[in-house]
């Protein structure tokens, strides 16, 4: 900037007026005091959380598997909504259902699969368990539905007089 000041005056070169001072504008900038350990506290709760409820859904399978319907009805009711992102805990439910003789687990299946965040093969595997149970006993009722007519006819051809 000198050396061009210096070249105009060396040549007679003058503004008509004088120049204005610019000053740069200052960018004020608040910060914002960030606690280093913030996040990682949140994370730390959230990690606490996930894995209270994976111990809450374990448990509660375990119950199941001893027949403990009532308390896992229980546990189920007092879990946060966010446990409806698990896959065990869809697994409780179809468990449930099972308990109670309703095997219609797929419409079930199908809410969860658009929920579940978590490894839905598991349980895939429990509705697959279900729905061959549900074929087995299906098949065992008319088996012995089945025995039933052949016995009652047995017995008719008893009682009516032979020709």
């Amino acid at each position: 900037m000198k050396k061009l000041q210096e070249w105009r005056e060396a040549k007679g070169i003058s503004y008509k007026r004088p120049q204005m001072l610019v000053k740069p504008a200052v960018k004020l900038a608040v910060t914002v005091p960030q606690l280093f350990w913030g996040p990682t506290v949140e994370k730390d709760e959230a990690h606490s959380l996930i894995c209270a409820l994976d111990r809450s859904l374990d448990d509660c399978i375990t119950l199941l598997g001893k027949g403990c319907t009532d308390h896992v009805k229980d546990v189920l009711s007092w879990l946060p909504a966010v446990s409806k992102k698990f896959a065990k805990y869809w697994i409780c439910q179809a468990r449930l259902m099972e308990r109670e003789g309703n095997m219609g687990v797929l419409p079930m299946f199908e809410e969860a699969v658009g929920v579940v965040l978590k490894p839905v093969d598991e349980l895939r595997t429990v509705v697959f368990e279900i729905l061959q149970r549900k074929d087995e006993i299906r098949a065992s009722e008319a088996k012995e539905r089945e025995e039933d007519q052949i016995q009652q006819t047995k017995a008719l051809l008893r009682v009516l007089p032979s020709r």
